[in-house]
């Protein structure tokens, strides 16, 4: 009677425990679906019957996904840190790649990429709208000329130094490129005097007179 007396006390126990939902990690409430009173479906009815109680979210980490273009795919790494800007909050955060797809969406021709965020703080509510800069290369103490200053990216390009006086045309190697400067990796040496702007009627060996362009393009 005692060891009945003790499965019967320990069934009651385990009853009184489906009285109490634990979440399956620590976060915040963000929208209840049923209120005190309310009738739910049990945990293991049908999906199409059954609905959640609440929604938990983990607000001290989160998570950014970046479609990332076909033409970088292959310079994203792991590890690799990533600027977030929210301009709700007018802050910027510091992230990392922590894991990408390894496909490209058909449709978009874009890679899934996830970015990891410190939030300890806070500071940023889930579902906020934020733009993420990665740095996919980088090269340190280079010439750069202003985009504006080669002709004939795609095939052969050149651009015009001034020497002695006169237009002289050079073909360069180009580097890594922004919106606004291109790498110079060989043709032009430092404190050559290039042209920007628009090339229509020059031609070598014209003689012109420099100007030098504020912005460090010259």
């Amino acid at each position: 009677q005692v060891h009945v007396s003790s499965a019967t006390k320990d069934r009651v126990r385990t009853m009184m425990n489906y009285l109490k939902i634990t979440a399956p990690f620590a976060g915040v409430v963000t929208k209840r679906y049923v209120h005190p009173g309310a009738m739910i479906q049990a945990g293991t009815a049908s999906h199409s019957q059954a609905i959640p109680v609440v929604r938990i979210s983990q607000i001290h980490h989160l998570r950014l996904v970046l479609p990332v273009p076909e033409s970088a795919v292959s310079r994203v790494h792991l590890g690799e840190a990533v600027e977030v800007r929210v301009d709700a909050l007018k802050q910027v955060f510091q992230g990392k790649v922590a894991r990408f797809s390894d496909r490209l969406d058909a449709s978009t021709r874009t890679m899934e990429t996830e970015v990891d965020i410190d939030n300890r703080a806070g500071t940023i509510l889930p579902g906020m709208f934020g733009t993420a800069t990665i740095v996919l290369e980088s090269r340190d103490d280079v010439l750069a000329a202003p985009v504006q200053a080669v002709a004939g990216q795609g095939t052969k390009p050149t651009v015009f130094v001034v020497k002695n006086g006169a237009l002289e045309e050079r073909a360069v190697t180009l580097g890594l490129e922004t919106p606004n400067l291109v790498e110079i990796a060989s043709g032009v040496d430092e404190g050559d005097l290039v042209v920007t702007g628009n090339r229509g009627g020059l031609k070598a060996g014209k003689r012109v007179e420099t100007k030098l362009m504020t912005g460090g393009g010259r």
